[in-house]
């Protein structure tokens, strides 16, 4: 009886070992794989968890203002390269550099969202932002001649006043502490009304 479980346990661990390659299963999510099959570390930096179990549990129970802390952290730990993190049934990718950046958004194959996007489809719909394949595609290309860098030339002055305007709040407040939530705001609204109307 006990070189049967004996042959059961080594079975199960080298299974465990052969789904390990492809999924992180402490963590409960699949391993994000290279296309060009190098290792993912070589790209980007894998944040450690604090417990075996990936980063579950790093975010347990953390304020809104110690999640900030947390993230600025992380991309500090990773040397300001892009860097990834386990979670409950998914890899996170976080973008923190513009290279890492451009090559997604110039990526036609790169259109398909992650499982966070579900969340906000009933109440965002199937626009740009959430739709992806042929759908991306056209609506893209109707969208982006509104976007071109000559276009956007010609806002660069109101950004600017926009932003001195925003600088001198910003300087006028003296407190140690600020909720920037209302100046971002209002700073964000003065750019569009100033952009769509010339308001």
């Amino acid at each position: 009886m006990l070189p049967f479980f004996i042959v059961l346990l080594i079975i199960l661990i080298v299974l465990l070992y052969k789904v390990n390659d492809n999924y992180f299963i402490l963590a409960l999510c699949k391993r994000i794989k290279c296309v060009d099959g190098e290792p993912l570390e070589k790209k980007v930096c894998i944040i450690p968890g604090k417990t075996i179990f990936g980063n579950n549990f790093d975010v347990l129970s953390v304020t809104p203002g110690k999640l900030f802390q947390l993230c600025r952290d992380w991309a500090k730990f990773s040397k300001d390269r892009s860097y990834v993190h386990h979670f409950l049934t998914a890899s996170v990718y976080n973008i923190i550099n513009a290279e890492d950046a451009e090559q997604l958004f110039q990526s036609q194959s790169l259109t398909t969202k992650g499982t966070m996007y579900d969340l906000s489809r009933p109440f965002l719909g199937d626009g740009l932002l959430m739709s992806n394949g042929e759908k991306w595609h056209f609506r893209r290309k109707i969208l982006t001649p509104a976007f071109h860098f000559n276009i956007l030339q010609t806002f660069n002055e109101i950004f600017k006043e926009e932003s001195l305007k925003l600088l001198e709040k910003l300087k006028c407040l003296q407190h140690d502490r600020v909720n920037v939530s209302d100046l971002i705001d209002e700073f964000s609204l003065n750019n569009v009304c100033g952009t769509q109307s010339g308001i």
